[in-house]
């Protein structure tokens, strides 16, 4: 297929919002999907240079410090996965996470971390894939961040 014939297909729209893709595909074989999934995470871990995640983590600490010098409030989230990925998933990986956000949090206090990696809120059919929603998905995603995510000021 052409990339213009994938921006148009009525399943995948890439060209009506930018950033995201509405789509209407839903998770086929959940179980077969996660088991892929954790092989590929496994994969990219083991590919995964040493000092890649300090130096990514250092630059989420300027971020969030940047950041509350000008009032922002600032949102650290962990997208939601298939539930069918959960027992397969490194675990190991979670608990890195979680000290990266605990680190920030030391350095930056006001920083919230929302992890809605094994959130029971989702079901299957909205994930197009084990940790992308699909349109549905998406939009019960936004009612449950919008409001952890208003407007507010830092003080």
């Amino acid at each position: 297929a052409s990339l213009n014939e994938i921006k148009h297909d009525k399943d995948e729209p890439h060209d009506q919002v930018a950033g995201f893709i509405p789509s209407k595909m839903r998770l086929t074989q959940p179980q077969l999907f996660a088991e892929r999934k954790v092989d590929q995470t496994r994969e990219h871990l083991k590919n995964f240079g040493s000092g890649v995640f300090d130096r990514n983590l250092s630059a989420a600490k300027r971020l969030a410090v940047a950041l509350k010098q000008r009032e922002v409030k600032t949102v650290f989230l962990r997208f939601p996965m298939d539930r069918h990925v959960w027992p397969v998933f490194e675990q190991e990986w979670s608990k890195k996470v979680h000290s990266a956000f605990s680190a920030i949090n030391l350095e930056v206090p006001d920083v919230t971390f929302v992890d809605l990696s094994h959130s029971t809120d989702f079901l299957s059919e909205e994930f197009r894939d084990p940790d992308h929603l699909n349109a549905q998905g998406a939009i019960r995603f936004t009612d449950l961040i919008a409001p952890i995510a208003s407007v507010e000021l830092v003080r």
